[in-house]
């Protein structure tokens, strides 16, 4: 999806004014000096030929101009913003670009945004407003809440804005809170199905398409269940929004977090006069974990003019049902404490260093392929809370990680952003010279003070990286249960920054390693944490979803959330597979162990591969009934597809790519993609459909290709495209690769990624139209990718030939000079499946360019 502008909103302290002009047009320096002030309330700056920054202020006082120039965003990559482009003018409300045409109606200060080469319409704003508001960090600031719409397009899908455990994709006419949760992680970047994107670049919390009318119900009953009559007016979608903090405070600050008590359930259905019942959310309070205060869902292609029952269920008293009909008219974002708008493997826990290291051998005896190993929580033992190791149980840290490497195995550790108060690590931050290193009246430490960061990360180099732990799971980093809330931060008030405490959390600690270990960990450095917020790719932390929990429902809401999340511009994700929180009798069940099965399956063609469970022993032994099942069509497929995720994460690198891609990124001509929550593309090949319900079908939407759609499995082609039942046997996810791709695959049998050399080379060539596939290699270590070759690919359907060209690039030290291409005309029953062993041709690669002749197949 080619993204052809981006829109930036504030949250920031109150500037004064200052002489119209600034830098001015053609001035010298960053996109922040090249502005241009429309009025006295209205500033652009053109960071390139397809994108605009706008800056709005409420009243003259406050220059729009001087706070497009002086604001500095936590979220955009300051290098981007070194570059500058000035725009011609036409009229004074008019700026042109090679690719992009600003017009400003003066009399409202609402922009529109035309493609220049052909003046066609892309976007135009219907208005904005500045609604005054107290924020109680800084009570004496003007502060506002800014809103700001855009005109909705006729049949245009809205995505992005982060993840978020609703279950759908498309949140146009939807109300979606952005804030920070356990579960939901907020990048307010939103991309159209009509190919722009809009950058809120708002730090605080707010909303995408707030409710404009009243609630339709209130939950006030003892039970918490409510039954009403309710009738549509408009045929179409309406989309639902239910917030059960309302009743302390109407969704304010101080309803948010854990305020609410949990665990919540929430139903929402709606029943039809033949007793059909209609579902559009359902959170049962049994077993399910960690639902989000607030929660949308929709129903789409109601009737006209139609009476249902109306049920509504929660575990808070005074929760509100709110709902947007079809004739919801634009996209708005909000954003609270703001003065301005300015748009552009693991378990919990080893207990002890025996235990952990004897899981990795057996992983090892067991054969079951694996490369990262993950100590959770409570490893300070009796010391408390923070980073230290208990001699007690873990006798030799620094061993017990030798032995890891020694077996081929990484360790990650998990690190919190808190510390017990009679810790080392609590008496060092709030020495009387470390002023502001401590949130007031909390254990967290102030994730926006540069000099705290700094000692943050030292804990963590003393007991952590220098003795050679790879990784840090950074947990919590949301923070959990808010301590900015309505406090004063260094950077300024904690309600206005609400949203950013894992951006500046992950970039502690990789700025520390980057600085300290720029031969070692700090060459590709790695993070994963709970939270995310626009900007975070750059320090190489990768979100995982949280504390959710093991059920099919929760299986299909995290392919909705990693796809948003993707959508929203952010390419590393993950997900505790299994669930965090898992049923009492997860190993025996027949049906947990399906959705075991089922959910590594789905886990293969996310960018991260792990599994994680709370109170629960993970390894795969535990599992007699799926264990097979898993290995064989989850974990050796992830290992047989390494090169291909491998050469496609270069693409990310590079091209700012996603390998997990919604599929109105590659169709956004088809309409039926749309809303399709629980298929996406795993790179340019792979059309993935996971199985979310205990079934051996399910229907697949296959777009139509010119090369047609190849089954995975059986290798049959399918040219009619649409909508059918495919099979889905329990050792199989359904999974179609596009005719025209070319599938580069690693020998059967690897351990871990190093293990050998990837040598011979499976190469799979599905063929119904010409293809090309980049093979990135390099010696997985170099930070600027330096050490590395590329081979390219390519497939001449109507001769039947394939070309592999000359090796590019100088590689690296040990890289092998000669290798074995064993390739494979899918067909049939040939090249199939998981396992290799059909060849059709062999043949001696070197580095020069060979073409191989499979027109007699």
């Amino acid at each position: 999806m080619k993204l052809s502008f981006s829109v930036v909103a504030i949250a920031s302290s109150a500037v004064s004014s200052t002489t119209p002009g600034g830098g001015g047009p053609g001035g010298p320096g960053k996109c922040s000096d090249n502005f241009v002030e429309v009025t006295a309330t209205l500033a652009l700056s053109f960071c390139d030929e397809h994108t605009v920054r706008v800056v709005k202020t409420p009243s003259s006082d406050k220059s729009a101009a001087v706070l497009l120039k002086n604001r500095e965003s936590l979220m955009v990559d300051p290098e981007w913003l070194t570059k500058s482009l000035t725009p011609t003018s036409s009229g004074k409300a008019v700026y042109i670009t090679p690719k992009l045409t600003v017009k400003v109606d003066l009399s409202t200060e609402t922009l529109s945004f035309f493609d220049t080469a052909t003046n066609t319409l892309i976007k135009s704003e219907n208005g904005h407003s500045f609604t005054p508001s107290t924020d109680e960090a800084d009570p004496t600031a003007p502060n506002f809440i800014a809103e700001q719409t855009w005109v909705q397009s006729e049949g245009e899908a809205i995505y992005g804005g982060g993840e978020f455990q609703n279950g759908y994709l498309n949140y146009a006419k939807a109300t979606v809170q952005l804030l920070q949760f356990n579960t939901e992680a907020i990048i307010p970047f939103f991309a159209s199905s009509l190919g722009y994107g809009l950058l809120w670049d708002n730090n605080g919390w707010g909303t995408l398409n707030p409710p404009i009318d009243p609630p339709i119900l209130i939950n006030v009953d003892e039970d918490m269940k409510t039954t009403v009559k309710w009738s549509t007016g408009d045929a179409g979608d309406y989309n639902f929004w239910a917030d059960m903090c309302s009743d302390k405070g109407d969704g304010g600050l101080e309803a948010v977090g854990f305020g609410c008590g949990q665990p919540m359930n929430l139903k929402i259905n709606l029943v039809d006069s033949d007793g059909n019942v209609l579902n559009c959310q359902d959170w049962d309070a049994d077993g399910s974990a960690n639902l989000p205060n607030t929660m949308s869902c929709p129903l789409r292609n109601l009737p006209a003019n139609t009476e249902y029952d109306l049920h509504f269920e929660t575990s808070e008293a005074g929760s509100k049902l709110y709902v947007n009909s079809p004739s919801y008219g634009d996209i708005a974002l909000n954003a609270r404490f703001s003065d301005g708008i300015d748009y552009y493997f693991c378990k919990e826990h080893y207990a002890s260093q025996d235990e952990l290291t004897s899981a990795a051998i057996k992983f090892r005896e067991m054969k079951i392929p694996v490369d990262n190993f993950v100590q959770d929580w409570q490893y300070w033992g009796d010391l408390g809370w923070g980073p230290q190791w208990d001699t007690n149980f873990y006798q030799d840290p620094a061993k017990m990680v030798t032995d890891l490497h020694d077996m081929n195995m990484q360790l990650m550790v998990s690190v919190w952003s808190k510390f017990d108060n009679n810790t080392k690590f609590y008496e060092a931050m709030t020495k009387p010279e470390n002023d502001k290193f401590m949130i007031a009246d909390s254990i967290y430490y102030d994730a926006w003070n540069p000099d705290a960061r700094e000692l943050f990360y030292s804990f963590s180099k003393e007991s952590m990286f220098d003795i050679g732990v790879d990784a840090l799971w950074l947990d919590a980093t949301e923070p959990e249960a808010f301590p900015n809330e309505n406090k004063m931060t260094y950077l300024g008030s904690g309600n206005s920054l609400w949203n950013t405490y894992s951006l500046k959390t992950t970039q502690a600690i990789t700025d520390g390693l980057r600085r300290d270990f720029s031969d070692s960990m700090g060459r590709r450095p790695f993070s994963l944490t709970r939270s995310a917020f626009a900007g975070q790719q750059r320090s190489g932390a990768s979100l995982w979803s949280g504390d959710i929990s093991g059920k099919w429902k929760t299986l299909g809401s995290q392919i909705s959330a990693s796809i948003n999340y993707a959508l929203s511009g952010m390419p590393h994700w993950s997900e505790d597979i299994g669930g965090f929180v898992r049923p009492d009798d997860q190993y025996d069940s027949d049906d947990y162990n399906n959705l075991l099965t089922r959910w590594f399956q789905f886990g293969v063609f996310t960018p991260l591969f792990r599994v994680h469970g709370g109170g629960t022993d993970t390894e795969l032994w535990n599992f007699p009934k799926s264990m097979e099942n898993i290995v064989s069509s989850a974990i050796n497929l992830r290992y047989r597809l390494m090169p291909y995720i491998y050469s496609g994460f270069y693409k990310v690198e590079k091209e700012q790519w996603t390998m997990q891609r919604g599929l109105v990124m590659d169709f956004a001509g088809d309409k039926n993609v749309h809303n399709i929550v629980d298929q996406f593309m795993f790179g340019e090949s792979f059309m993935v459909a996971p199985v979310v319900k205990n079934a051996d079908s399910r229907i697949v939407y296959l777009p139509s290709v010119e090369g047609g759609w190849i089954n995975f499995y059986t290798g049959e082609k399918v040219d009619k495209f649409g909508e059918a039942v495919v099979s889905a046997p329990l050792n199989e996810i359904p999974l179609f690769v596009k005719g025209g791709s070319i599938l580069v695959m690693a020998p059967e049998g690897m351990q871990f990624v190093d293990e050998i050399d990837i040598d011979p080379i499976e190469v799979r060539v599905y063929g119904g139209a010409n293809g090309k596939f980049v093979l990135f290699e390099d010696d997985g270590l170099s930070s600027e990718l330096e050490n590395s070759s590329k081979i390219v690919f390519e497939w001449n359907d109507e001769k039947n030939l394939l070309t592999v060209r000359e090796r590019e690039g100088d590689g690296w030290e040990g890289m092998l000079s000669k290798r074995k291409l064993q390739v494979v005309l899918v067909r049939g029953k040939v090249g199939v499946g998981v396992g290799g062993g059909d060849v059709d041709v062999e043949v001696d690669y070197v580095g020069d360019e060979i073409v191989v002749d499979l027109s007699g197949y």
